[in-house]
């Protein structure tokens, strides 16, 4: 499958007002499908872009691959960083879900569909990273982890 990733000019961090020097590529994907293969797909795809990355991505300050959920904007993003996660690297992707907003009348049943929505994101990263870092020639000589992060839970931290 044949994916358009919008790539972004290189500019400074949104904030740089407060400390951050780093300067960034975002390359971005929208999947609006809510078609599990579809969606498995998109993730394999980021996983790859990510990896594709990693020569220019790694500095002698690099320790982890972060891939970060973020549940409310149904997006990952995926960044080569420090462990204080101060120093991220040139090249970032961002992955978004637009076909998983849903609008439900029952909150309940809203809440349940998304914490599995967040479940099979998390297993869908995990699969793919652990499977191409293993076969990639510079990440698998590499001493990074990989690290699965969700953006509402300020401490909830996986280490793949």
């Amino acid at each position: 499958m044949k994916y358009n990733w919008e790539v972004t000019e290189s500019s400074k961090s949104l904030w740089s007002e407060i400390g951050d020097e780093g300067v960034y590529i975002v390359e971005m994907l929208d999947e609006s499908s809510k078609n599990p293969f579809l969606i498995r797909s998109a993730i394999e795809e980021l996983v790859t872009r990510a990896f594709s990355h990693s020569a220019q991505n790694i500095s002698e300050s690099t320790t982890q691959i972060v891939f970060d959920w973020d549940s409310m904007n149904r997006t990952i993003t995926a960044t080569y960083t420090d462990d204080e996660r101060l120093k991220d690297s040139l090249y970032v992707q961002k992955l978004t879900f637009s076909g998983l907003f849903l609008n439900f009348e029952n909150y309940a049943i809203e809440e349940r569909v998304v914490k599995l929505i967040d479940l099979a994101i998390q297993k869908l990263v995990r699969r793919y990273a652990v499977r191409l870092y293993k076969i990639d020639s510079i990440l698998s000589k590499s001493n990074l982890k990989l690290v699965y992060t969700e953006f509402d839970s300020e401490v909830y931290t996986q280490y793949i």
